[in-house]
């Protein structure tokens, strides 16, 4: 699930979901993993998870350097009695999860008016971009893609 928070904390929005790992059909409980992100504007996210291995929280915030270019830093907090490979094991899946990521966001483009299909899944997305776009505004800057001359 995906909600916005209500005013005065509308710049929130908070995703809810389970991990869960089935190997040949049969769950493999110590994997699994309940998960709440808290999104804080366009550039922190807070996430919480309690799981068979422990609980802790992921901390993520993205700050601009240059147009097309922004340092992603992940910090991970893990209940003191577990053991500091937990805390490895639940970094490297997010650094593999990031790296998968990164192909999409380096083709990314804004699409004034996507397609979505109707699913639970395009739904939450439709109504996260709405959240999101009260980050913008008309004076926004805004990245030209023309060249100044006819050069190829």
């Amino acid at each position: 699930s995906w909600e916005p928070h209500p005013a005065p904390e509308e710049h929130i929005g908070t995703m809810t979901l389970t991990h869960c790992l089935y190997l040949f059909g049969k769950e493999m409980n110590l994997i699994d993993m309940t998960v709440k992100a808290r999104q804080i504007g366009p550039g922190i996210v807070y996430l919480t998870f309690q799981s068979p291995l422990g609980n802790g929280a992921f901390l993520h915030h993205i700050t601009p350097s240059e147009p097309l270019l922004q340092k992603l830093v992940h910090n991970i907090y893990i209940q003191r009695y577990s053991p500091t490979v937990v805390a490895n094991f639940l970094m490297l899946g997010e650094a593999i999860q990031v790296e998968r990521d990164i192909m999409i966001w380096n083709n990314k483009r804004y699409e004034r008016k996507p397609m979505f299909v109707k699913s639970k899944e395009d739904s939450l997305v439709a109504k996260h971009r709405r959240w999101y776009s009260q980050f913008y505004s008309e004076n926004s800057p805004r990245l030209k893609f023309q060249k100044d001359t006819m050069e190829w």
